[in-house]
């Protein structure tokens, strides 16, 4: 019953938008995909229980770490605050963000002047991908509590898998001419400027890379959680997501945007 109630949400939040209504999502705010943030997703989408003193505590060491190092030694007091948070997550998680960005480094291969495209290398095009497998930033600032010896806060995987509706695929990146011709010659003049022994073919990737921004929106968990293979590692948590833009950029801090584009059920590059 519960996964068909899921399948049911995530159908209807795959169905394409009303005619006339279609949105860019440009102006839209996506989350950064941090530890921090990831364990709100968690709570958000029901990954969660509020009826669990682990998830709930873990919320805690994340989100509250000077309260938790403070009096989590102290019973009675600890008690009291794990109960107001409890409380606290039940009335709050459903504001807490389902819309994340996810930032996958990618190359701009050769550049095809007639039709205006910059494909992307073989390695890093995406080719009918519907799973991706997400690891979040910060997770050793989120730990808390530095004398156990965790890689994260039981519960809080910093790791999970997500699953769209449809595979997406993005091998070409359409691009001006003009763009193109000053993108290229600054690729040269870099490379002009570096000694011959520094020429090489990693070199040269490196300065053509772009950034891919995969934004996001999580509508539930899946029906079963991955297992990574290795011995005492917990399940790897499985989430169904929509894709409703992705921009490309220059530049790691974001800020030289190269293209963009709302994803409709047929992506770029098909």
């Amino acid at each position: 019953m519960r996964a068909a109630v899921f399948l049911m949400l995530f159908c209807l939040a795959l169905a394409p938008p009303a005619r006339g209504k279609e949105q860019d999502f440009a102006d839209t705010y996506y989350a950064p995909m941090t530890y921090a943030n990831v364990a709100l997703l968690y709570w958000a989408v029901g990954l969660l229980d509020t009826a669990d003193d682990q998830a709930v505590e873990g919320y805690l060491r994340i989100r509250e770490c000077p309260l938790y190092q403070r009096l989590r030694s102290n019973d009675i007091a600890w008690a009291k605050v794990r109960e107001d948070a409890r409380a606290s997550i039940a009335a709050a998680k459903v504001a807490f963000p389902k819309r994340l960005a996810l930032v996958q480094p990618v190359t701009l291969g050769p550049y095809d002047p007639k039709k205006r495209v910059f494909v992307l290398s073989t390695d890093t095009a995406i080719w009918g991908m519907k799973l991706f497998e997400v690891r979040a930033s910060g997770v050793t600032e989120m730990l808390c509590d530095p004398l156990r010896l965790e890689s994260f806060v039981p519960g809080y995987s910093p790791i999970f898998i997500f699953e769209l509706g449809h595979p997406f695929t993005l091998r070409r990146i359409p691009v001006t001419l003009d763009f193109a011709e000053a993108y290229l010659s600054g690729v040269a003049e870099a490379l002009d400027a570096l000694p011959p022994s520094e020429r090489t073919p990693q070199r040269i990737a490196a300065l053509r890379q772009a950034y891919l921004v995969l934004k996001l929106r999580f509508v539930a968990t899946g029906a079963a959680f991955y297992n990574s293979g290795k011995r005492g590692a917990p399940p790897i948590p499985h989430l169904l997501a929509v894709l409703e833009r992705y921009d490309l950029y220059t530049d790691r801090d974001l800020t030289q945007h190269l293209y963009g584009t709302a994803v409709r059920r047929v992506e770029h590059g098909d």
